[in-house]
């Protein structure tokens, strides 16, 4: 990059991918662990929930992209005075989606889905909400 300002930027965007995706990542997974146990609990119980089994999986998948959001918003505001909250649970929402995208696809075309893509599709929510954080909000409105 010639463009001081710019290879600032990006500069610091690689240098706080790594705690922003790691806090992102945990405090997703920690979300999840209450209608994670919810759900487990419900089936090795003797009477099952209809209700619950109907509300499990979207709840879970819920829980994973908002925890995603919050974990980036927390450590991307430090930084990043300009970031709104809202805007980065919809990029999170987005990036969910992809991720649902991309496991579709690799159920069509896998019996067993590859780790590395299960990997990559559980990741989207958080680097949807990274993307916001380290470059969208920055737009000039």
């Amino acid at each position: 990059f010639n463009d001081t300002a710019t290879t600032e930027i990006y500069t610091l965007s690689l240098h706080d991918a790594l705690p922003i995706s790691v806090v992102g990542s945990a405090l997703a997974v920690a979300f999840t662990l209450i209608p994670v146990t919810a759900a487990i609990g419900n089936a090795l119980s003797g009477r099952p929930s209809a209700l619950l089994d109907a509300v499990s999986l979207p709840l879970i998948i819920s829980s994973y992209i908002f925890g995603a959001a919050v974990g980036v918003y927390w450590v991307g505001k430090a930084q990043n005075s300009k970031l709104s909250f809202w805007g980065t649970v919809g990029y999170s929402a987005i990036g969910g989606c992809a991720g649902a995208a991309i496991f579709g696809i690799l159920a069509t075309q896998y019996k067993t889905i590859p780790a590395a893509g299960g990997i990559i599709a559980s990741l989207t929510p958080v680097i949807g909400s990274m993307i916001y954080a380290s470059f969208i909000s920055d737009w000039h409105q």
